[in-house]
């Protein structure tokens, strides 16, 4: 095992939680829409972990909690380039890190602006049918070290580093009511050189994600999806030293989605972490989307 001093300093180095999953995506989302739409969406995101668990199984002893609450502006424009739907957009989240525990250790909270995220995701396939439509795009995603970040505190809302992410996805439907979203990513990690007090070097492996979702529309207004996710590597190095921090986790989720008036859309999700190692182990994650058709 690890020890936990080791642990704590590489928590140095942590990712706003809902930047670390940043490249996730709710069903439907990657169903293009008509060039010249514009979104706004606006974000509520609280997570609770209760554990730590270590890379290969086990979890640190002692008393082990990290909470966050985020906020996220989002803004989504969709246009033709060379016939193909493009939809470039910005992510900006604010907000906060506390009542952590590490094997009992207190660590300071944390508050502030967050990583900013571009993306742009190219439709290759767009293909609408009310009943079997079928879609197909590549979404690059560039996190950029704009967040608040004090290399002296466990926690920060800032990862000090850019990461690269390319995705891909299939949205295929199966009748008028039924649709399966399928979504693989893999993201690449600048290095961090300037973690703890002595200035240290982090750097992290990639990681690749699936998300597999499967939605029902209730009625035209309602809609429910289910969905699983994976991740995995991400193997983190204190200047060159393996440490017990990695991303290696698998998560449950559900939502539903529902359109109060034509243009506004809410959505609640709930989900939970079934699989965990190498980091802290989501108890419940909670999210409220509010998206603007305009």
């Amino acid at each position: 095992m690890k020890p936990i001093a080791t642990a704590v300093a590489m928590l140095l180095s942590a990712l706003l939680p809902a930047a670390a999953g940043a490249v996730d995506v709710s069903a439907g989302d990657l169903a293009p829409l008509p060039p010249g739409t514009n979104l706004a969406f606006l974000y509520g995101l609280y997570t609770d972990s209760n554990q730590y668990d270590l890379p290969g199984g086990g979890t640190v002893a002692g008393s082990n909690h990290l909470e966050s609450a985020t906020a996220i502006a989002r803004y989504v424009h969709y246009l033709s380039i060379f016939g193909l739907t493009v939809a470039p957009q910005i992510l900006v989240p604010y907000g906060a890190l506390y009542n952590g525990e590490l094997g009992g250790q207190s660590m300071a909270s944390a508050h502030g602006i967050g990583d900013i995220t571009l993306a742009a995701p190219v439709w290759l396939v767009n293909k609408p049918s009310a009943t079997h439509a079928t879609y197909v795009s590549v979404t690059p995603w560039l996190f950029l070290p704009t967040g608040s970040y004090d290399a002296t505190t466990a926690l920060s809302m800032g990862s000090n580093r850019t990461a690269f992410a390319l995705q891909g996805a299939l949205i295929q439907g199966v009748s008028s009511r039924v649709t399966v979203d399928l979504v693989g990513d893999v993201t690449w990690y600048g290095d961090n050189d300037d973690s703890g007090p002595f200035h240290q070097t982090i750097s992290q492996s990639a990681t690749s994600q699936i998300q597999a979702m499967a939605q029902y529309k209730i009625n035209p207004a309602n809609t429910v999806w289910a969905g699983w996710s994976g991740i995995w590597g991400g193997q983190q190095h204190l200047d060159g030293v393996d440490t017990a921090v990695a991303t290696q986790t698998q998560q449950i989720r559900v939502a539903w989605q529902t359109w109060p008036i034509k243009t506004l859309e809410l959505e609640t999700l709930v989900g939970r972490d079934i699989h965990s190692e190498g980091g802290f182990k989501e108890a419940v994650r909670v999210q409220l989307r509010l998206m603007k058709v305009f």
